[in-house]
């Protein structure tokens, strides 16, 4: 550690490493859960002390884990939103005669069969995202289900649509 002055501030810097830069990186870690847990100690297991609650009585008690909660939909949200605006546009394209890139549609989509499609998906990636986010406390699985299990279809959908999307507008066709 060493201070130093910079314009009339005085500072502490370590190795030129800045506070800033430190917190993120420990938010980082423990936010990839490499912190340890503490151990269950012995007088830890009491529910009462003197009638104020403690860490494992009711007041504190673990709820159980909501698989529509905010951020989920929030999430799937914004992947209904990318998928909206790339079947308008693909509609949009194909009725002024361009080709569709996707093999799944075909060169000349109608308009039913891109919004059937899309239904379709958008419902597959739910129940998948909904599915793997129910399973992410079971412990056989590995530890990135209960990390990303809730956004992983929504958020290669978000991507996969919003390039679509921009790969229609980059034509001459709408």
């Amino acid at each position: 550690m060493r201070l130093q002055r910079n314009g009339g501030q005085v500072g502490i810097r370590r190795n030129g490493a800045t506070m800033k830069h430190t917190l993120a990186a420990l938010f980082i870690l423990t936010r990839l859960g490499l912190a340890q847990q503490l151990p269950d100690a012995a007088y830890m297991r009491t529910t009462e002390v003197h009638n104020y609650p403690v860490h494992n009585s009711r007041a504190f008690a673990v709820r159980e884990q909501r698989i529509f909660d905010r951020s989920f939909l929030a999430i799937h949200a914004i992947h209904g939103a990318s998928l909206a605006t790339d079947l308008y546009l693909t509609s949009r394209g194909v009725s002024h005669g361009c080709e569709e890139a996707s093999s799944n549609l075909g060169p000349y989509p109608s308009t039913g069969r891109i919004v059937g499609m899309g239904i379709a998906e958008f419902g597959g990636v739910l129940a998948l995202d909904a599915s793997m986010k129910a399973l992410a406390g079971n412990k056989n699985l590995p530890r990135w289900v209960g990390i990303f299990g809730g956004s992983i279809g929504a958020g290669v959908g978000t991507a996969k649509h919003l390039n679509g999307s921009l790969a229609w507008t980059r034509t001459n066709c709408l």
